[in-house]
């Protein structure tokens, strides 16, 4: 997700989950790697970043509550995943990875978590498409087993002003009416936590609300953090008035 900031715009991408078995969703932090995700994201090593603050690093809601450096330290824990899935009753279900071959970057996401997933003793079944079919299945709640356009898992990426605002970041609201986003995760408390944001009304206070809900989230897991990373941006040197924005801004540019 882009994030305007003074060293450029940063980027994060996310793993979209559909509600899981607790230990199912927390397997998936010991079975992801952050810093293979961030490779086939930015060739750069200086334009990337492990990251697993929820409202972005490099942000005034940058925050480590609730990380556990057992699985956010770099490397997947296979070991540890399994022995998650052996305890929430795991039986070589299915996962069903929907797979956008017409996205390079997410494509890739997507083989890098087949081949970590498989590792940590997931039964994936990658289903490619195309990006318009992805999203017109997107809405299907059902199971895979129940509706065949059903599906487990999708990753993707967007910008940092939504996903650095509690308020607009539309992964991490997780009311149980099923009104929110793709996956619709359920936790009413961590809901209740995100909305006294709109009350905080200084820098502290923002920031405990920031730190409780990000200590829950990771007892949640409502979506998978992969990573954060910075988009080069590159104009004519005869160019003056480029507005730095997160999208081509078409006027104020004069040559």
């Amino acid at each position: 997700f882009f994030f305007q900031a003074e060293d450029g715009i940063r980027d994060v991408a996310v793993t979209g989950v559909q509600t899981c078995a607790l230990p199912i969703c927390q397997a998936l932090l010991y079975a992801v790697d952050q810093d293979q995700y961030l490779q086939v994201m930015q060739s750069d090593s200086s334009m990337r970043t492990l990251c697993w603050a929820v409202f972005m690093c490099g942000t005034p809601l940058e925050s480590k509550a609730g990380v556990n450096n057992d699985w956010a330290a770099p490397g997947a824990k296979p070991a540890k995943a399994k022995a998650l899935l052996q305890e929430a009753g795991y039986k070589n279900e299915p996962i069903v990875l929907m797979d956008p071959s017409d996205q390079p970057v997410i494509s890739a996401l997507t083989q890098i978590s087949a081949q970590l997933m498989k590792q940590a003793g997931f039964n994936v079944e990658v289903q490619t498409m195309d990006w318009a079919t992805l999203v017109s299945r997107r809405p299907i709640k059902e199971a895979p087993s129940v509706n065949k356009g059903g599906w487990h898992m999708f990753h993707t990426w967007g910008t940092g002003p939504f996903m650095s605002d509690p308020l607009m970041n539309s992964g991490a609201q997780t009311p149980c009416d099923g009104s929110n986003w793709f996956g619709w995760p359920c936790d009413q408390t961590l809901e209740n936590i995100r909305l006294e944001y709109l009350n905080a009304d200084t820098d502290a206070k923002r920031l405990n609300v920031v730190e409780r809900y990000q200590s829950r989230f990771y007892e949640t897991v409502p979506y998978v953090p992969l990573g954060q990373f910075v988009g080069p941006v590159a104009y004519r040197k005869e160019l003056k008035g480029v507005i730095p924005d997160i999208r081509l801004s078409m006027w104020n540019i004069e040559k």
